[in-house]
This record gives C-alpha cells, structure tokens and sequence, in this order.
C-alpha cells in the first residue's frame, strides 16, 4: 500500500495488478473495473495521464467482458479514455477511442454527448456533422425543439459550419442556440457567452461589423457580470474578437486598448497575442509585433501538434512582419512552411491555404517573380471567392495585389479590370456597413476603400492614352469615393433634425449635450496637458459621442442608402453647372506598391459647361504639396510683403495644378473648385497663370465641399429671414489689452466691419438685422439668436491649434489618438465670456467663451444660406484625405448653412469691412461675383496707392457653396 501513495507510473503495474486480480478472485468481476478506474482517476489527478488512460482501458476492458448488456458504461469508459489521449496529443489513439464511444452509445440517451469532435486535428468535420446531425434527430425527438440539451447540439453544429466555410448555416445554428438558452437558462447563463461570441465571429467573417460588436460586448457582459467569479475571466475571448473587430475597422487605438485588456486576462492566449501583434503591425511597431507572434507561436507548439493549422496563423504573421522590413527570403521560408502546414491539416479547400498563396504572390512579386506570383493570385483569388464569395475583405486584398502586378507586367487591360472589381467589393462593404458607424469610425474604416480607388485610378492613368469611357471611369471614381462621408453626414444631420420621432429627438439632444462637454473638456485639457483625468474624460466623451451617433444612424438606414446608391452622374454635374463655368474636382489619391509603401498623387476631372470632361493626373503629391507649403509661408509670421518672391511661389504652383486643363479654363469666366488635401488651403484666385496675371482677374473663383453641392439639395429647408451679426466680444474685457494679446488679435476693427455689414444689408433687404456685440456677443445669445436667420456674419477673433495638426496615422500612440484625429474640436470663435476669465481656464461653466467647431456641427442652421466668418484662419483646419478641412467652415455645413465665406489667413481690418461689407447685402446667389467685384477693386487701389498687388489683404476670403 506504500506503494500506492506515490506517484503512479505506467510502468508500474505489479502491485496494482495483484490487488486487481485479487478483487477478482475473491469479489466479484465488476469490482475489478471499478477499483481499475479507481486508479485512473487517481493517476489523472496526480497528473499521470498516461497512467490514467491504462487504467481505464483496463476496467473498461472489465466492463465489457461481464457487462455487455450496459453499453452506456462502455459508452462513458471509451470517451474518458479518447479525453486522455487527447490531453497527451495522441489524436489518433483518441479519435478511435471517441469512434468506440459512439458505436456503444445507445441513440434513445442522450443526457450526454459522446460525439466529441476531433475535427480540428483529423479533419473529420463532414463525419462530426453527421454524428451531430443524428444526435440532433434524436433530441429533438425525445427532448423537443426547445430544450437546452438539443440547442447545445444546434451550437455544437454552428461550430462545425463556422470551420467549414458555409457562415451563413453557422449563424442561423448560432441564432437557434442563442434563442433557447435565453428562454431556458436566463441572461445571465455563461453559456450564453459562448454562443454569443461565436455569433459575433462567425458575423465578422461576414462582415456584418455592426451586429458583431453588438453581440461580442453583450458576450463580456455575460461573463463579467456572472455570479461565478470564476467565469468572469471568460470575458478574454469576446474582448480578443472585438479588438479584432475594432482593427478591421481601422480602429487601431480602440483595438490595441481592448486587447491589452483581454491579454490582463490570459496573457497565454494565442489568438490575443495575434490579434495584437497585427494592430502593431498597422503602427509600424515592427519589434512589438514580431515579439507577440513568437509568443503565440511558442504557445501553439507547446499545446498543440506540430502540424496542428493555427501553427500557420503564427507563422504568416512572422511572414507579414519580414516582408515590411523587406526581408523576402525570410517571409519566403515562413510562408512556404505555413502552406505545408495548411496542406497536411486541412487540405487543399480551405481559405487559410488561400491566405498562404496571397502572402506567397507577394513576397515574389516584390522578388519581381512575376510568373510565379501571378499564378499565386490566381489560385488566391479562385479559393477566397469559393469560401467566401465574390463580396469579401481578403477577395478585394489579392485583387488589388494582383492589378499592381499586372500593372508592372504592362497589362494593364486586366489590372484595370481587377482593380475595378477590388473597388467595387470595397465600396460595397462601406456602403453596407456605414449606416451604423459614428462618422470618426467612418473615416478610420474608409482608409482600405481611398487605397483601392487609388489603386484604380493609377491603373487608369497608366494606359497608353484616355477614352471618353476611361474619363467618365475616372470622374465615377473621383465623384463616388470623394466627400462620400461628407454627403452622408449631411443626409443624417438633416434627417435627425426633421425627425418627429421622440427617441430620435432625446437622443439627439443627448448627442448635442455630449458634444458640449466634449468641447469644454478639450478646452481645458487644452490648458493643463499634464492633467491626465482630463485627457481620460475626453477619450471617454468621445467614445459615448460615437456611441449615440452610432444609435442615431440606425435610425436613417434608408435614407444614407439612398444617398450611397443614387451618385451623382456625370449628366447632373453638367445640368448642374452655371452658364459660362467649369468645375474642377480635384483628387489627393494614395495607393500601395508591392513593396507595402504608400504612393500619392493628384488628379483632376474638368467638367465643363459645353459638356466636355477630362480626367487628368498631374503627377506624384510630394512636389505639389511642397509647392503649398511654399505658398502658405507667404501669410504666415513674420510677414514680408514681397509681391515678386510671392508671384514666383504663385506661378509654379498654378503651373503643377492647372497649367495641364489651362487650354480649358481660358474659355470659361467662372471656375468652381473642389480642393483636396492641402489644396483645401489654397486661394485659387491669388494663383499667378500663365499671362501673368492673377486668376481672379480673368475668371470669377468659387468652392464646394463636394460635387453633390452642384445639384439642389435632397434635403431643403425654406430659407431664412434677417441677418445676425456677432461683433467685438472683447469690448467690455476687464483688461481688453491683456485678452487680445492672449486670443491673437485686437478687434477693435470689427465694430465698424459689422456697421456697414448692417447699412449694406438694410439697403437691400427688408427683414431686420440682429447686432450682438461687446457684452452681448455671448455663446447663450448666440444660440438664441441663430436660428431662422437668411445670413450670420460673425466678425470676432478666430481660434485654431496648430499644435492639434499630429500624425494622423490610424493607431497613434498618443493617449488622446482616439479623440485628436479629424476633430472639430481644434477650431473655434471667440465669443464675451473669454473676457471675463483667463483665456483657456479650467472653468466649469457651461459658457467658456470658445464656440468650438463641435458645438456649431450640433446647431440647426437649416435655411441659413450664407454665413461670412472673417475671422483669421476660420477656412483652415485639420486635413482628411477626400473630405476636406476639419474646422469651422465644416461645422457650419453640417449644422446646415448653404454658403461659406471664411479666411484662409489673417486680414487687415480695413480690408475686411470693405470685402466683407459688399458681400452682406446680396441675396446669396452671386456671392464669388460680389467677393470677385471687391477684391479687384482693391487691387486697383493697391496699385495706385502702393504700386503692388500683393493678395494678404484681399486674396484670403473664399466662398464655400453655391
């Protein structure tokens, strides 16, 4: 008996077998077994398992020979012993032992399982089906349809499915399962945690994001608000799939955030460690990620097979990482490895073989094996389309890879085609996907769609010479994927605000709540950057405003669908134009080379009155975004007023951008511009052209936000009636001296820019007009005054950060990356309570003086039609690649103004009463004439008075809108 108190080992055997035999001799058989199983257990617990597993052979050997008739116990010894031999990775042995289990079962019990899938090593998933299929019959049968026991077989099946590719037949288990544990079990049964991360899988595979992140964080709910203490670590595997999620859809700080957490809670799993070594692979964190796949890859050998297929997942990401630091032989050798692994484990069928061929056509095509790699993406792109149809994520990824290598083998035929179809796909998703994303979100995902039409476009420009069918391509192009997020924000703010629904308006006003909040945080983070509960809230704030424009956008589905299907075609532009015009949409467009770098370039599509249309690349991003920046430095402090140095700047920039459609804008004396990029910070008409003269001496310069803006709105309000006028807020300052050298500016030009605002606009208009200024210009009379006016001139200081401007990489590091990139919040006016405080103070009033560019976007400005905002730099901001500039002139479009007219840099007082002064009294429809007649007539005063032209005192304003 000492013996038995150690360590049971398998070859140990004498002692426990004469105490067996014993037991046999003198009781009866079947004790035998029971004491044999006995001591399997026991070797099982003392860690043994090998021990365990002869043991219980032996007393299932018992079973057999003196209890035939009680198959289930034969049942129960061979699926123990199946359970050993998988712990030990004798898969084999253990899927006979499970094969045995099943051939004793007797079908009419079905308390228990005995089919226990092996599929995941052996690939039997056609036979584990099959074994399920039965078993649901069975219960079905003798259970009903709605007991727990039959929905955890309908689970067991979903999972089966999810491996074998068929998504939509595991999402309808996965429903069934969810449907009967709720009503049996209760919300809060951990099981529905299981099913409901599941669903929340199989629906990203499906790219259904919105109902996936749905169902993920009610799964963390489930398991992090469970009685058993020891389920809430469960909460690991839903949150691992929503940082997947989140970096699907470009959201690389929320992903790296929400797997960190998942990694506290199991800092060995696999899949975690994956997932975040991809978001680091999107930061460029080249090391981090490297770490994380060994880490996974480590853990994979130490639990599973050696030909087990995740071991693949590991090995591909270590692949990712070498081809981005460019190391071809290197993810070569771990890609061919990962395919033999795929091969052995799962076949020739699966999509995880096609992920092997993409990453393969890849690393040759950068090793120019141009052979070779075509027929990777061929073999690719055939296997993703059979798993997941033509309509998915990585279809698109070997489309585009495969029009960039057709490209460089001069065919550019098929990688036109390609690239069309990869654009297609990529829309599709957006589109599918974009009514229920907050409009940050929107940007970050929309980045994959920008690359795939740029990667079309290049396709387009590279053939030999450009037919009416390729300009009408590139004007779709152009047309769809530019401002596409701009017009669909448009169409949601102008649905909420029309809504008779009470749900849509609570949660609107919470929405307009939160975004205050929002602005007087940043406001205050602003002044104390070292406070970090500050930066925590405005992260927080951010995060719940998506939550409820997410919400909010639920509720105009078919309206943003609509805006999304009906594009404007080429025929509505050239309806749309003026008499005697030309529109010029400009493109800032950015597509990957088989290296994994980022090419950029600009292009333009001219469409013009006359019916004409050209599509035109004016080459690489880099010279042209240089040749602004050198533009812009003539308005920047310390000002030179040299007019020689500036028409030079001036010259070679109109010579990169519309030199090449000079022949066309010669004929036409109106010009409509769309900007993009840093062209959003470009006044065309100070350009210099090539008779030396400025543009806007020969043609009349307006702008819009995007090309729906030449077509009459979807949505219209009646316009409205009066004129607002906001002026000199710093009048009434304890120490005006001291608050106009903090905010910038003094204003005490202002007062007298209001006045002929008013004398211009009662001479011709009727309706009265509304002077807020000195101790009145408040943010509390301001919005009681806005609304239901026809114009709102607002002739105070403006507020910008430039020290906002970071790197707008998705997935910054930064703290506050999530709520910096592509805020409102860095733009501002200044209104009478800065006066009465520090500038920036850490004040708790719901009035801080800054009307930041957020709380404008909450206003309804519906049947506003112009809006002058003189102040310095109100038309500058934060650039977003095809949307435009991030600031105040934006706001003042979503709140639902039609016209724009803002400063590109700081004005001299008197030029901006004159300037401004002539365009107050029109009635909005020639507002870019107006501007055109008063900044040539003050030209014509400079060069009498000064004899120069320089354009800082009338070149800054531009008019947004028609």
């Amino acid at each position: 008996m000492q013996v038995l108190k150690h360590r049971i080992h398998g070859r140990n055997l004498i002692l426990p077998g004469i105490i067996a035999v014993l037991c046999l001799l003198i009781a009866r058989p079947y004790l035998a077994g029971a004491y044999c199983k006995w001591l399997a257990g026991h070797s099982a617990r003392q860690g043994n398992i090998m021990a365990a597993y002869l043991w219980n052979e032996r007393g299932r050997s018992w079973h057999e020979k003196m209890l035939m008739a009680k198959r289930r116990v034969s049942a129960r010894d061979s699926w123990k012993s199946g359970d050993f031999c998988y712990q030990i990775r004798q898969y084999w042995i253990a899927n006979e032992c499970y094969r045995r289990a099943l051939h004793y079962i007797d079908e009419s019990y079905v308390g228990v399982d005995y089919w226990k899938r092996n599929d995941e090593v052996l690939g039997s998933l056609s036979e584990a089906e099959c074994g399920y299929r039965r078993l649901l019959d069975v219960r079905c049968l003798l259970l009903g349809d709605d007991d727990p026991e039959t929905a955890a077989v309908h689970y067991a099946l979903g999972r089966i499915y999810q491996r074998q590719g068929r998504y939509r037949d595991a999402v309808a288990a996965y429903t069934e399962t969810l449907r009967i544990w709720e009503k049996s079990l209760g919300p809060r049964s951990p099981y529905l945690g299981h099913v409901l991360k599941s669903l929340g899988g199989v629906l990203i595979d499906l790219c259904q994001y919105d109902r996936a992140e749905l169902y993920l964080i009610r799964a963390v709910d489930v398991y992090r608000n469970a009685d058993d203490e020891g389920v809430r670590p469960w909460a690991q595997g839903p949150l691992s799939n929503l940082g997947s999620l989140y970096q699907t859809l470009g959201r690389g700080a929320d992903a790296e955030r929400t797997l960190l957490q998942a990694l506290e809670l199991n800092p060995r799993d696999r899949f975690t460690l994956d997932d975040l070594a991809s978001v680091y692979v999107d930061q460029k964190r080249w090391a981090e990620a490297e770490e994380m796949y060994r880490r996974s890859l480590a853990v994979r050998r130490e639990k599973l097979a050696k030909t087990h297929h995740e071991i693949s997942w590991s090995l591909r990401g270590l692949a990712e990482v070498r081809v981005l630091q460019k190391d071809y032989p290197g993810a070569e050798r771990y890609y061919r490895d990962a395919e033999r692994i795929v091969r052995h484990s799962l076949g020739d069928d699966c999509a995880d073989l096609a992920s092997c061929w993409l990453g393969l056509a890849k690393v040759l095509h950068a090793q120019n094996e141009y052979r070779s790699a075509g027929s990777y993406y061929d073999r690719a792109i055939r296997l993703f389309e059979k798993n997941f149809g033509e309509v998915h994520p990585f279809v698109a990824d070997a489309l585009l890879g495969r029009a960039i290598l057709d490209r460089d083998r001069q065919s550019l035929e098929r990688a036109r085609d390609d690239a069309r179809r990869a654009l297609a796909v990529r829309y599709k998703l957006f589109s599918d996907l974009f009514p229920v994303l907050s409009e940050r979100n929107a940007l970050l995902y929309s980045n994959s769609l920008r690359l795939a039409a740029g990667v079309y476009l290049s396709d387009l420009f590279a053939l030999p010479a450009l037919s009416d069918e390729s300009n009408r391509e590139i004007a779709a192009v152009v047309g769809s994927i530019k401002g596409m997020i701009t017009d669909r924000m448009l169409a949601r703010h102008s649905q909420w605000e029309s809504s008779s629904d009470e749900n849509v308006g609570a949660r609107l006003d919470s929405l307009r709540a939160i975004q205050r909040a929002l602005a007087q945080c940043y406001q205050r983070a602003h002044a104390q950057p070292e406070d970090g509960s500050l930066r925590d809230r405005l992260a927080e704030l951010s995060e719940t405003k998506d939550q409820l424009e997410s919400e909010l956008a639920r509720t105009s589905r078919s309206d943003e669908r609509k805006t999304a299907e009906n594009g404007v075609s080429v025929e509505q532009v050239w309806d749309g134009l003026p008499d005697h015009s030309a529109l010029l949409n400009y493109f800032r467009y950015e597509y990957p080379d088989v290296t994994g770098n980022t090419v950029a370039g600009y292009a333009v599509v001219v469409y013009t009155k006359d019916r004409d249309l050209r599509g035109v690349d004016l080459g690489t991003a880099q010279p042209i975004d240089s040749l602004v920046r050198l533009y812009r430095s003539h308005f920047e402090p310390p000002i030179l007023l040299d007019t020689e140095s500036y028409r030079k700047s001036a010259s070679r920039l109109y010579h990169a951008i519309c030199a090449p459609v000079d022949s066309i804008l010669s004929q036409w004396s109106n010009l409509i511009i769309i900007p993009d990029g840093p062209l959003g910070l470009v006044s065309f008409a100070t350009l210099v052209d090539t008779t030396g003269s400025y543009l806007i001496e020969n043609h009349a310069v307006s702008y819009l936000t995007t090309i729906r803006d030449i077509i009459p709105q979807q949505f219209s309000t009646p316009a409205g009636a009066g004129l607002l006028v906001i002026a000199d807020p710093l009048a009434h300052c304890a120490n005006p001296q001291t608050d106009a050298t903090v905010l910038g500016a003094n204003l005490s030009g202002s007062t007298r820019e209001a006045n002929r605002a008013i004398a211009q606009w009662n001479r011709h208009h009727r309706a009265p007009a509304v002077l807020l200024a000195g101790k009145d210009a408040t943010e509390k009379m301001f919005r009681q005054y806005c609304r239901g006016n026809y114009a709102i001139h607002m002739a105070t200081h403006g507020y910008w950060d430039p020290a906002s401007v970071r790197d707008q990489d998705r997935g910054a590091r930064s703290p506050d990356a999530r709520t910096m990139t592509c805020s409102l919040l860095h733009s501002g006016l200044v209104l009478g309570e800065s006066c009465s405080r520090e500038y920036c103070s850490d004040t708790t009033s719901d009035e801080d003086g800054i009307l930041h560019a957020e709380e404008i976007a909450s206003l309804d400005l519906r049947g506003t039609q112009l809006v002058v905002l003189t102040s310095c730099n109100s038309g500058i901001g934060d650039i977003e690649p095809g949307e435009g500039i991030y600031g105040l002139r934006r706001a003042f479009r979503l709140a639902g103004a039609q016209t724009i007219v803002c400063a590109l840099w700081p004005i001299p007082d008197e030029a901006t009463a004159d300037l401004s002064s002539a365009m107050s009294g029109t009635d909005g429809e020639s507002i870019s004439e107006s501007l055109r007649e008063a900044s040539l007539r003050y030209i014509r005063i400079q060069r009498q008075t000064q004899g120069m032209d320089h354009p800082l005192a009338w070149g800054a304003l531009v008019v947004y809108g028609r």
